[in-house]
């Protein structure tokens, strides 16, 4: 079993269930239903590891656990390089390490509708970006793809600055990076 040194801090799936419930509100009409949490299995290294909400669930938010790369002095040189709602895969969440190993998780709900997910463009380097729902869609949770700067031998030297909903710009994500490039993810319903 791999060994967590950065780990979204999860006790049991109802801590998971309580931690993303906080930080991200179920669409009204699904509010009253108890979340199912699915967990992927662990990626290969550098690899995607992708979860989807079980039929008849809509996704209302996820998160990820981590298994990553130290150099020889035991410094962490890893980084989660995406920890959002899959554009490419409807209802499901994706994470992906720098150089680990990663698992997705996907909190769903029964009734909920499946999200709709709009990407940003690439942020310049350094500089903080926006996906914005559209029209009358609201916006219910959100995420970030990176592309981080890396040293000589492909160790991360980067970090998110930013990974939130966007303070003064209704229905909007924002993600940046501090020196890299980011996408910013939002995840929208009728």
């Amino acid at each position: 079993m791999p060994m967590f040194r950065r780990l979204l801090p999860v006790a049991s799936a109802a801590g998971l269930t309580a931690a993303l419930c906080a930080a991200v509100p179920a669409p009204a009409a699904a509010a009253s239903e108890t979340p199912i949490v699915v967990t992927s299995n662990w990626s290969a290294k550098k690899e995607v590891a992708r979860v989807t909400c079980p039929s008849g669930t809509g996704l209302v938010g996820g998160g990820y656990a981590v298994n990553p790369t130290e150099n020889g002095m035991g410094q962490v040189t890893d980084f989660i390089q995406g920890n959002a709602p899959s554009v490419s895969h409807p209802n499901a969440w994706a994470v992906k390490s720098l150089r680990g190993q990663a698992k997705a998780y996907a909190m769903c709900v029964t009734g909920a509708p499946t999200p709709t997910v709009v990407a940003s463009k690439w942020s310049d380097p350094g500089k903080v970006v926006g996906a914005t729902c559209s029209g009358n869609q609201k916006m219910i949770g959100g995420g970030y793809w990176s592309q981080p700067a890396t040293n000589g031998v492909g160790q991360n030297m980067d970090e998110i600055t930013v990974n939130a909903p966007y303070e003064g710009h209704p229905n909007t994500w924002m993600a940046g990076m501090q020196s890299g490039l980011a996408l910013a993810y939002a995840m929208c319903v009728d």
